[in-house]
């Protein structure tokens, strides 16, 4: 597996991981449909901004990680503060 594609996959990663948090602490909804679609796309920029759109409470939002944020070696995405928000915001 080469560098990029493990980065890449760490991202993922981190992501489904917050998406489950937060629909699993989802206070106003005790059917469990979520606050946060399982289902979202992201697009790697020319810059290597690795940009992921979610759809919360049906609305679109756009999480953007700068290249330093993502792809070297001492990054742990689970410990990303936008991630972090996220969830303090969503749960």
């Amino acid at each position: 597996m080469d560098l990029e594609l493990h980065y890449k996959n760490e991202v993922i990663g981190a992501v489904n991981t917050f998406i489950q948090m937060i629909n699993q602490a989802d206070k106003w909804n005790p059917e469990g449909k979520g606050i946060i679609e399982n289902n979202w796309h992201y697009r790697l920029q020319e810059n290597n901004t690795f940009l992921a759109k979610l759809k919360i409470n049906g609305v679109d939002e756009m999480l953007s990680f700068q290249k330093s944020e993502w792809k070297n070696l001492s990054v742990n995405m689970l410990g990303n503060p936008k991630l972090k928000e996220l969830y303090k915001r969503l749960s």
